[in-house]
């Protein structure tokens, strides 16, 4: 059946919306990409955030283009510490819709280019139409990339925090690599771990999400380095539980001809139930150089016996329920509400 897709409208409530909600403190500089091949893409807003050192949130909305994939849409973005202490750039695609799976998959890179250690916190979100009223799962894998100069250095986040968390509404799901959680190397080179949580894609009760879903990760890096976060979030539900967005309800002679349904992807992991956490490390020349990973009891599980079968691919988008109304009234949390 075809599929509801977000109508332009979107762009005015959602991205307004989003920035209001995250408080957008001192901007810094930016560079959005725009739509590209010259045709029409569902206007959306992907929203990243970044705190350095507990600071201004520095907030930039990313306009979607349309997606390599049938039924994603892509964000693209970058921004420049004003005083020259970090820089972020990303590149994510996501398909907005929970019939058959609502996804992000993409990356993040932060620089760290000031002389001193730096405390992170980046956020990633998208808006989800329609609405997924209860009952949500979650699924999804992070992989961290480590680049050190030749000094050295580590990416680590202290007890209570984890490196990735998927987010509903703002609010936690999923976690991996958990504090207190330490990867780096003495010399230059780079140092490399992924893991995944909620598999077979998506398997981990969630809440309701009632706006947005994204990404988090809080993390501290030393000075000189860069790290490459590639995320992969799947995000569903029951669509008995669905409920349209209230751009949906506008007489069908506005709304723009529904777009074909997009194929079923496989998880670009083949992953199992509470895997551990994988690692590979490629250093520099001097012996002398070393990594450490430490994680908690949680990620510290031996692997099983017998090889676990990859997961097989995403369903087949299902039939959604006639739209309703309006959508359900449910509380609404930001992420930056929690540090």
């Amino acid at each position: 059946m075809p599929r509801n897709r977000h109508p332009h409208s979107v762009r005015a409530r959602v991205g307004t919306r989003l920035s209001q909600r995250l408080g957008m403190g001192a901007l810094g500089i930016f560079a959005c990409a725009a739509p590209s091949w010259g045709q029409a893409v569902p206007s959306a807003f992907g929203t990243f955030g970044l705190r350095a050192n507990g600071g201004p949130l520095h907030s930039v909305q990313s306009e979607s283009s349309t997606g390599a994939e049938a039924g994603m849409v892509r964000f693209v973005g970058s921004a420049v510490d004003p005083a020259g202490a970090w820089e972020a750039s990303w590149d994510y695609s996501a398909d907005l819709d929970p019939n058959g799976n609502a996804k992000i998959t993409g990356a993040a890179t932060i620089v760290n280019k000031s002389d001193a250690a730096v405390d992170f916190d980046v956020v990633f979100e998208v808006p989800i139409c329609p609405f997924i009223q209860s009952a949500s799962k979650m699924g999804g894998a992070c992989t961290i990339k480590l680049t050190t100069n030749q000094n050295g250095g580590a990416i680590s986040t202290q007890g209570g925090n984890a490196v990735f968390t998927a987010l509903a509404d703002g609010g936690g799901g999923g976690k991996l690599f958990h504090g207190p959680f330490n990867m780096g190397s003495t010399g230059s080179g780079t140092a490399q771990t992924a893991n995944v949580f909620g598999a077979p894609f998506p398997a981990m009760a969630s809440a309701a999400v009632s706006e947005r879903f994204g990404l988090r990760h809080v993390f501290k890096l030393t000075d000189g380095d860069t790290v490459l976060m590639t995320s992969n979030l799947v995000l569903g539900g029951d669509p008995a539980n669905f409920v349209e967005c209230a751009q949906l309800t506008a007489p069908a002679a506005a709304a723009a001809a529904p777009a074909a349904p997009a194929p079923a992807i496989a998880p670009s992991i083949s992953p199992a139930t509470g895997a551990p956490t994988t690692s590979a490390v490629t250093l520099g020349a001097t012996s002398s150089n070393k990594v450490t990973i430490a994680h908690d009891s949680k990620t510290k599980r031996k692997a099983s016996a017998s090889r676990p079968k990859s997961s097989s691919a995403a369903s087949q988008k299902a039939k959604a329920p006639a739209p309703r109304s309006s959508s359900p009234s449910l509380p609404r949390r930001s992420p930056w509400s929690r540090r």
